[in-house]
């Protein structure tokens, strides 16, 4: 790639010039726009985001298992990440250890924590490190490569698979514990709240039965999977920002009679006119493989805290 071409040549001595005045000033510009991303991931502002990326269809990032082409996927993949972060507080630490620039090309590499820290005051931190790559586009620096990678956590380390769908980077079906079928379950589970965080009818009725139960929240339960997606298309028409993430803790398979139960917990968030909901707790489900496929026959969702709006006051 040309850009990538050009900040090689800048940093190989037979061809290093003087640093300018001019880059000084762009090394202070991209530190403060480093500043300034790290506060939007806070906020989980998607405008912001959208900014900072380069919109190249083959540009390549690297978020640590993601390896994702184009801005479309690295926009999918914070819109997922947002929706999973809506549980708590969201708090990005870092630690820059170099930036430069040169011309039209910067750099910067630092250490970061991440830590979300949810209403019930759990806390899930991730450390590691990231480089990015900048570049000056009609007056204004845009990210055209980034390369994330977490710090591996103590004891003995698993293989994972490499994934090139925008999934969140912790995500359940990283995992590769339990099976094949298990880790089949749990990447239909996270096709489904990729499905959720798109608004996508059909792909989150794609790992339904048609004999579903659901049992949300309020105890309306909904029969059928035909009812269930027009349940959800509903709440996208009436709540454009509402979000829902499930993450498995526990995948167990009954392989005689094809079946397998999967325990774990839930978050949702939207918006009312009275402020935006945040809402969680306990879930369980049961799978059953039909023609070698696995599909969700019934889902029961216990709900054990509620914050933001009148919603939560109401008795179902």
């Amino acid at each position: 790639m040309p850009f990538l071409l050009l900040a090689l040549l800048c940093l190989t001595p037979h061809v290093a010039r003087a640093q300018t005045a001019d880059d000084r000033q762009s090394e202070r510009e991209i530190r403060t726009l480093f500043h300034q991303f790290n506060a939007a991931w806070e906020r989980r502002d998607p405008a912001f985001i959208n900014r900072y990326y380069a919109h190249d269809s083959g540009g390549v990032f690297f978020f640590e298992r993601r390896q994702l082409k184009g801005w479309p996927r690295v926009d999918t993949l914070y819109q997922n990440m947002f929706a999973s972060a809506a549980r708590g507080r969201v708090r990005s630490l870092y630690d820059v250890l170099d930036v430069g620039a040169r011309g039209n090309v910067g750099w910067l590499a630092a250490n970061f924590r991440l830590e979300v820290v949810e209403a019930s005051g759990d806390t899930t931190v991730d450390e590691g490190r990231q480089s990015l790559v900048f570049e000056r586009r009609r007056g204004q620096w845009v990210v055209v490569h980034r390369h994330t990678s977490f710090q591996a956590p103590a004891g003995a380390q698993r293989r994972v698979p490499l994934h090139v769908t925008p999934g969140p980077l912790w995500s359940p079906a990283d995992d590769t514990t339990g099976g094949p079928d298990a880790r089949a379950i749990r990447t239909r589970r996270e096709s489904s709240n990729i499905a959720i965080a798109r608004h996508d009818t059909a792909g989150l009725g794609a790992i339904m039965a048609p004999n579903v139960v659901v049992v949300p929240s309020t105890s309306a339960q909904t029969l059928g999977r035909e009812e269930n997606v027009l349940r959800f298309a509903e709440q996208f028409r009436t709540r454009p920002d509402v979000v829902y993430r499930r993450a498995p803790d526990e995948v167990k398979v009954f392989a005689p009679w094809r079946m397998a139960s999967e325990a774990g917990r839930w978050t949702g968030s939207w918006t009312d006119a009275d402020g935006k909901v945040t809402i969680g707790g306990s879930y369980f489900a049961k799978w059953r493989q039909l023609n070698g496929e696995w599909f969700v026959e019934s889902e029961t969702y216990v709900p054990e805290r509620c914050t933001g709006s009148a919603y939560c006051s109401r008795v179902p």
